[in-house]
């Protein structure tokens, strides 16, 4: 691609630099009593960008098209586009500093009542792409009525550029979610606002919102927990309204160059949080040491609290906790650890755009729900918005001796007691012998369990039996007996009328999981809408009482049934035979063994745990080989491939569309060298013969 040519002095970041003071000089008109400045909608601005008092003078025409040709060289087209006046000396300056490389069109606002009656003047290319040139992009309505000129031509629009974008996410972000590509030389907030006197500026890390602290000539003492130190900061605030200057020295060494939040949680219900605040620091901004940090952070949740004596009040019915996090690192989404870190991610169209995601947090199971929770939640993003994502470590220190919610802090590496192979493989396995003992007639081979093999944490337990894949009956309760509940809990789940009361005399035939339910903790009474986002889809069970009437649902029917947070949340109350609200819900960490012919096994979200060694050349042929059975038998008798498969519901979906199924004719035409299978080349070829007989020809092109 052709580069911009430079002046012999200067780059191109120069002569940008330069054009900026040029329109901040000429090209700024002001609102005065004999100068109106009107927006859009008629109502009066302070000022509006005058690029004609730049681009129509040499040196502001010059540098304005250099500025144009350094983006157009991140575009295909070579055809530009103006719609309306303040574009014409920009397009033209482009064209003729570009040797060449680009033509220009002119897109009037009404069509020519005279003359050639045209609309669209200049020599147009049909087959080039065309990118539309003005000054600003604000609401972005006259690059949209441009582009659709051009398109009633028959043009493809590939984008626009403009000197400067009012903004992203209004006309810029529309134009880009509309499929075009956009490109501006500044931003007003960026590159115009910040140098211009009496405009507001935009912050770039708005968690911290204070740059001033009314400091108290009285220090701190020294050698404190975190947690104590951020007490009395809040208590010496609200009595006085100055904060104590930052001791020396903590009890220990903490490291808190990414920043330090504190928060405030109800004595007596700890998952009810009075207040929270912190900042975090960026690479490159100045880091505090962390007492001075710990001070901050507490004057910023004081100002989330109020003042005086009933401040004072929620603070003594209030634990507290200070949490650090290490210097922030750019990552991408593949290097998040939801066991590991906390995230942030910030805009790169709107700097002040963020938001955080704590490690292990409440209602989130993997790293996608926890970059989906920073991503689009708290920091409110739009999908197609350029982003910058960190990581970091995290450490929570609570005042000592006090409980806090287990979430958001990383997991300590330990398995517990309900992964522990030696009571959840144990349970299972014994949960199945009772079953086949029952089922066959036959006599138990193992013994009783030992009544104290559970910890006194468990909630209840729960008993699901399969006969050939199928579900026999579940049943659950509290447990007071280990093995005499275990025998109750297996007649009941092969009592249970709600299943087809089939039997089997194949112990190959028969599997039970167990599921173990604990830290149980009440949600209370919340709407739909407010349960979904807390709880794990998968790994929590969910629990709706109204009255009398009450239901539960396992974590493992959401696979089973191919559910999402809606509808688990629709099918526990269904359950309950409840029909309106209100809904008092209750949510259970929850943990299931499965025991069948080929051994015990933790199960994850009713899935069967992968193998701790993995051969990748062995499991990638094992892969390959049993994806090549799935498509051949999900292919149809014209050739045609079913869209989608319900693995649990044994059922097939028609569709997908034309273009996915001539890709995957091509992927399985490829892929049938592979493994070198006979059946899938001839399934290919019967798929790739389904779409040669619904090809069409017009006057341009070969059609589906």
């Amino acid at each position: 691609m052709q580069e911009v040519l430079l002046s012999p002095t200067k780059s191109i970041h120069e002569e940008r630099a330069e054009l900026l003071e040029l329109i901040l000089r000429d090209g700024i008109l002001h609102r005065s009593p004999r100068q109106p400045v009107l927006s859009r909608d008629g109502t009066s601005a302070r000022w509006m960008l005058d690029s004609l008092s730049v681009s129509m003078r040499q040196r502001g025409a010059e540098l304005a098209g250099r500025c144009l040709l350094a983006l157009l060289q991140k575009f295909e087209g070579r055809q530009l586009a103006t719609y309306g006046l303040t574009g014409v000396p920009l397009m033209q300056s482009a064209i003729l500093q570009s040797q060449g490389r680009y033509h220009g069109l002119i897109v009037r606002k009404e069509t020519k009542a005279h003359g050639s009656l045209r609309r669209i003047e200049g020599q147009i290319n049909p087959e080039e792409p065309t990118i539309l040139v003005d000054d600003s992009v604000s609401s972005g309505l006259s690059m949209q009525e441009g582009a659709q000129f051009l398109r009633e031509a028959g043009l493809w629009v590939e984008g626009g550029v403009a000197l400067v974008r009012f903004g992203w996410d209004n006309g810029f972000a529309t134009l880009q979610e509309q499929g075009l590509h956009m490109e501006a030389v500044y931003d007003v907030w960026e590159d115009l606002m910040t140098r211009m006197k009496g405009e507001q500026k935009i912050s770039h890390n708005p968690t911290k919102r204070f740059t001033r602290f009314p400091w108290s000539e009285k220090r701190a003492p020294e050698s404190l927990h975190p947690a104590k130190l951020a007490r009395l900061a809040l208590e010496e605030y609200f009595r006085s309204g100055k904060l104590l200057r930052p001791p020396r020295t903590l009890d220990s060494n903490y490291d808190s160059q990414g920043g330090v939040w504190v928060s405030l949680r109800d004595k007596e219900e700890i998952y009810y949080r009075h207040a929270r605040d912190g900042f975090w620091n960026f690479p490159g901004e100045p880091v505090q040491k962390t007492p001075e940090a710990i001070m901050r952070a507490a004057f910023q949740t004081a100002m989330d609290l109020g003042s005086g004596k009933k401040a004072l009040a929620i603070l003594q019915k209030s634990h507290i906790a200070a949490t650090f996090f290490t210097a922030l690192e750019e990552c991408t989404p593949g290097q998040l650890d939801n066991d590991r870190y906390g995230i942030v991610v910030c805009s790169r169209e709107r700097p002040s755009q963020m938001g955080g995601a704590l490690p292990r947090m409440p209602g989130i199971s993997n790293e996608w729900e926890q970059f989906r929770h920073a991503w689009r939640k708290n920091a409110a993003l739009l999908p197609f918005e350029a982003y910058a994502l960190y990581r970091h470590d995290v450490q929570k220190l609570v005042e000592p001796g006090v409980e806090w919610q287990p979430s958001g802090v990383p997991a300590n590496g330990e398995p517990g007691w309900h992964r522990d192979p030696a009571i959840g493989g144990r349970l299972a396995a014994r949960a199945r012998d009772i079953a086949l003992a029952k089922i066959l007639g036959a006599s138990e081979k193992q013994s009783s369990l030992p009544a104290g093999l559970l910890p006194q944490e468990l909630h209840s337990l729960y008993i699901t039996i399969y006969l050939d894949g199928k579900l026999r009956g579940c049943a659950g309760s509290a447990i007071e007996g280990l093995d005499a509940d275990l025998h109750m809990l297996v007649d009941s789940a092969l009592q249970d009328e709600r299943f087809a009361g089939f039997a089997s005399k194949h112990p190959e035939d028969v599997a039970v999981s167990v599921s173990l339910l604990f830290n149980s903790l009440e949600l209370g009474e919340l709407t739909i809408e407010e349960v979904c986002p807390r709880f794990e889809l998968g790994k929590q069970a969910l629990a709706v009482r109204q009255d009398k009437r009450e239901g539960m649902l396992l974590p493992f029917l959401a696979a089973a049934h191919n559910l999402d947070r809606e509808g688990f949340v629709a099918d526990v109350i269904d359950k309950a035979g409840i029909t309106r609200p209100p809904y008092h819900w209750l949510r259970f960490d929850c943990v299931t063994w499965l025991a069948d012919r080929h051994g015990s096994d933790l199960l994850d979200c009713g899935l069967r745990m992968p193998p701790l060694e993995f051969h990748f050349e062995n499991e990638l042929r094992q892969l390959a080989e049993w994806h090549s059975a799935y498509i051949l038998r999900n292919q149809r008798g014209d050739g045609s491939l079913y869209f989608s498969y319900e693995p649990f519901q044994n059922r097939v979906y028609p569709g997908g569309g034309t273009p996915r199924s001539a890709h995957a004719s091509w992927v399985l035409l490829r892929a049938a060298h592979v493994p070198g299978r006979d059946d899938l080349r001839k399934g290919a070829e019967k798929l790739l013969k389904f779409h040669l007989s619904m090809l069409r020809r017009d006057k341009r092109d070969f059609w589906i």
